[in-house]
């Protein structure tokens, strides 16, 4: 039993990890255009869909955070793509079980919602035409390709609940600001 809760919490690692590494690369991307799309923008939606659809909504939410921070800081936007991408990822996880229909046009349902309440700029529009082209490569793209994502990270099922990994590091993370919390009142007094 323990054995599987442990393959799953390296297997979360290792999605967080893939994430960042993603993120990163999808940075220096992002400023190369094809037409008025960033090339960077159309290969993280593609990416959150494809995590999202293979991984449920912890695998999608994961690359959406890292993936929308990290072009958010890029372009300028002021939050925008770390906000949908991060919404979006979240109700296609919902419907991440169903098909890769209904992912997608959940996940294309919330951009464009995201995009009509920020407001309507020239930016914005080019971000709900991104999320577009991506869907449709999303939905071309053989099963076969899925399955091979699917099979770089072992030891899942599909859907990944890593609470007790999170909360272990919540309790470190606290336990080690308590302790320079109180080193530091030590010292002021």
């Amino acid at each position: 039993m323990l054995d599987g809760y442990v393959n799953r919490i390296e297997t979360a690692e290792n999605i967080i990890s893939v994430s960042v590494s993603l993120a990163l690369l999808l940075l220096s991307l992002s400023k190369i255009e094809i037409g008025m799309a960033s090339l960077g923008r159309l290969i993280g939606n593609f990416t959150v869909l494809s995590m999202t659809y293979c991984f449920g909504i912890f695998g999608g939410t994961v690359s959406a955070v890292c993936i929308g921070t990290t072009l958010s800081l890029s372009g300028g936007d002021g939050g925008f793509s770390a906000m949908a991408f991060s919404i979006s990822s979240l109700l296609a996880g919902l419907f991440s079980k169903i098909s890769r229909y209904a992912l997608s046009l959940s996940y294309l349902l919330c951009i464009t919602l995201s995009v009509a309440v920020v407001s309507v700029k020239a930016e914005e529009l080019y971000f709900l035409y991104e999320a577009l082209v991506s869907s449709a490569l999303f939905l071309l793209t053989p099963d076969k390709f899925f399955k091979k994502i699917k099979y770089a990270f072992p030891n899942t099922s599909g859907e990944i609940y890593p609470n007790k990994y999170l909360s272990a590091r919540l309790n470190f993370v606290s336990s080690a600001l308590s302790e320079t919390s109180q080193s530091l009142c030590e010292m002021a007094t």
